[in-house]
């Protein structure tokens, strides 16, 4: 692997679906968007994001990230996937929003 790939790896992407998109509009699109209420007190339950780090019983790592929204796309609905960054180990960190 190249330095170059390296360091663009370590800074990751912003997604809503397969599209790239800055942190700002990741956020935004999470926690104000009228179409995605966030569950409200006193029982804070569903619907909201959840993380996740794999699909198909498959690890989600950069090289699958695209293979990986596209079949959680299917499974949760398209607009319901989002990548938010990387962890510290540098995997990307996606969020599902699931009203269950």
């Amino acid at each position: 692997m190249k330095l170059k790939d390296i360091l663009n790896e370590a800074v990751g992407k912003t997604m809503i679906g397969l599209k790239v998109v800055t942190s700002d509009e990741v956020l935004s699109y999470m926690f104000a968007n009228p179409a995605k209420p966030l569950s409200k007190a006193p029982n804070y339950g569903p619907p909201t994001w959840k993380q996740t780090n794999a699909f198909d019983g498959t690890f989600i790592k950069h090289d699958n990230l695209e293979t990986a929204i596209s079949a959680l796309e299917q499974k949760y609905g398209k607009g319901n996937i989002v990548v938010t960054g990387n962890t510290r180990g540098g995997d990307p960190v996606v969020q599902i929003y699931s009203k269950k």
